[in-house]
């Protein structure tokens, strides 16, 4: 580290002599050797007194600027990750009283800070940091602003949407399951993404469906196009925790996947999580597809796993249950210097034009335009799709505009689909899955509404207003008729139990909100349901193996190597369990007969 008289040295004369106003007067110190001598005492003579006195005389964000510069390892000062922290700059220069601001870059007169922080590090001299340590106190520590409840909307969230993606995933799971076990879904072998048919499949399974409806109408023709969210990053994560494979172009279950099935929903989520830390299938970043230029030749996007620890760290920081602004969560990541590059050369990505629309440019590729993007993308369709986070968003149209300033994008509603995220709040699962708990406790709902529960099986509410908790648990098992009035549904119950819902909690929920016992037509209903529901269970995956003859089907359904290996399905055909498939292909070929792949 440089010393004073060092930094000092290091300036030209007249940038001395701007200094000067700042300490007292003495004779002589024409010179540079001079006026290095003066200032220097100015600052540390009488035994640091005069480093304190010219201390007090800065502004209160002048001194958090020494403060935060005097307690950094190396003693340097970092203007962005200040501003992220304050939401302010310190002032280095100041214009003068007789000057134009147009003639600011070529009049502006240092401030008192120039004593401190010098060169283009902006460092302390280390000889001032023993004296300054004696009366400068330690800043104070980064904050992650929260709530427990959301602010009321402003002008800008207009038609905010709320989605409990805890509560949601605890039954999208076992859906998506039960749509690869029966053939539903296909993706491609060689990127792994799914199909437009797949994603309205998924769109019209999933519990609260897609964020946006993947067929809304466009205002003009040349309106972006959302897409898919929640529905394009299912397919992938089931991949990359080797749980589903593509076969042909149908998504399957892999050996993995049928074992994970007897675990419980959130082990299977947590391990998910863990093995999308270290795929390889997808760089989030690429999703914000307006960005041009990211697989241009030679290294241009810098590697994913770094990225995503920055992001986990953060996310880690967030309290449970507590809603945290996206922009603060942006800052707080700077403030802390949990810090990360998307691309080694900006100047290799562009917006519409690769010439004009560079991002090369100074101020065309801050930190919210790529650094905040990614965090967005992996935030909205990673964390919140596995239920890590409840999110609160809008419609990404002209919901931010930090890309505004950047040439040819008066056509664009928006940079990324993720946009319109505003809010997000860390989820018990979340908290699981970062491995901040040991254990998964489901959330309790805590609501003040009440309601009337009738043998028409109608549900009223009669006081207070329902939670999104209590929505989301009307929605499941019951069909909204009014706007306070629901009806249970037998069908919609047993799809929800299908889903891996259990119908207990509708029974005990309906009982925390009614101070009548339940009618005995409901508690009938429940009962029925829960039978009805539970009647039959997917205990294996199986396939059906086709013979070419009657002939062949009967010597290998009785031969004492392959009959305990395969059940009969018709004349020609027999049925084994995937996880026994290896075994009877090796004992059918000790009988004399192999198999084909008929799989499309």
């Amino acid at each position: 580290m440089m010393t004073l008289h060092d930094a000092l040295n290091s300036k030209t004369v007249d940038e001395l002599k701007k200094l000067l106003p700042f300490v007292p007067e003495e004779q002589g110190a024409s010179n540079k050797a001079g006026l290095v001598g003066r200032i220097t005492n100015g600052l540390i003579g009488d035994q640091g007194e005069n480093l304190k006195r010219q201390y007090a005389q800065l502004d209160k964000c002048q001194q958090l600027a020494v403060a935060e510069a005097l307690y950094d390892p190396e003693g340097e000062f970092f203007p962005d990750e200040f501003y992220a922290k304050y939401q302010e700059s310190p002032a280095f220069a100041v214009i003068p009283d007789n000057q134009e601001s147009y003639s600011y870059r070529y009049s502006r007169l240092p401030t008192r800070l120039c004593l401190f922080l010098f060169g283009n590090q902006l460092c302390l001299p280390a000889d001032l940091l023993p004296l300054l340590k004696e009366f400068v106190a330690k800043p104070p520590p980064v904050r992650l602003f929260s709530q427990a409840q959301l602010p009321e909307p402003d002008k800008r969230e207009e038609g905010l949407q709320i989605r409990l993606c805890e509560q949601e995933v605890l039954t999208d799971l076992p859906t998506i399951i039960n749509l690869i076990q029966q053939g539903k879904l296909k993706a491609s072998a060689k990127t792994g993404r799914a199909s437009a048919a797949t994603l309205k499949v998924l769109a019209q399974s999933l519990n609260g469906g897609e964020f946006y409806d993947l067929e809304r109408p466009k205002k003009y023709s040349w309106s972006q196009e959302i897409g898919g969210i929640k529905t394009f990053a299912w397919p992938l994560l089931l991949q990359s925790a080797k749980l589903a494979q593509v076969n042909g172009s149908k998504l399957e279950l892999s050996r993995s996947g049928v074992k994970q099935l007897i675990n419980p929903t959130p082990e299977t989520i947590r391990l998910i999580w863990k093995k999308w830390q270290k795929n390889t299938l997808l760089d989030e970043f690429n999703r914000v597809d307006e960005i041009k230029g990211q697989k241009s030749k030679g290294r241009v996007m810098t590697a994913t796993a770094p990225r995503r620890l920055m992001v986990t760290t953060a996310l880690e920081a967030c309290p449970v249950g507590e809603w945290v602004e996206i922009d603060n969560f942006f800052n707080f990541m700077q403030a802390a210097r949990l810090n990360f590059e998307v691309t080694h050369n900006p100047w290799k990505l562009y917006l519409i034009d690769s010439e004009y629309g560079s991002l090369g440019y100074d101020g065309f590729h801050d930190w919210s335009m790529l650094q905040g993007r990614y965090v967005l993308c992996v935030l909205f369709e990673y964390a919140a799709t596995l239920g890590m986070i409840d999110v609160a968003y809008i419609d990404p149209e002209d919901a931010r505009d930090d890309y505004r300033g950047n040439w040819g994008t008066d056509d664009l509603d928006f940079l990324s689909r993720y946009d319109g995220m505003c809010y997000f709040r860390l989820t018990a699962l979340g908290a699981y899955c970062l491995g901040l708990t040991d254990e998964y406790v489901a959330p309790v709902n805590v609501s003040d509404c009440r309601f009337a529960i009738f043998p028409s099986l109608h549900i009223n509410i009669t006081d207070g207003e329902p939670s999104a908790e209590d929505t989301l648990t009307l929605n499941t098992w019951a069909t909204q008729e009014a706007d306070n009035s629901w009806k249970l549904d037998k069908a919609k119950s047993i799809l929800a139990i299908e889903s891996g819902n259990d119908i207990a909690t509708l029974d005990s929920f309906l009982k925390s909100k009614d101070d009548q016992p339940l009618p005995e037509a409901v508690e009938g209903f429940i009962a029925t349901c829960q039978k009805q529901g539970n009647a039959m269970k997917q205990v294996a995956v199986a396939l059906v193996i086709e013979c070419s003859s009657d002939e062949i089907a009967d010597m290998l359904a009785d031969h004492k190597e392959t009959k305990k290996l395969c059940q009969r399905l018709g004349k020609k055909q027999l049925v084994v369990k995937q996880s026994q498939l290896e075994k009877f292909q090796q004992a059918a070929r000790i009988v004399g007969f192999g198999i084909t792949a008929g799989i499309p």
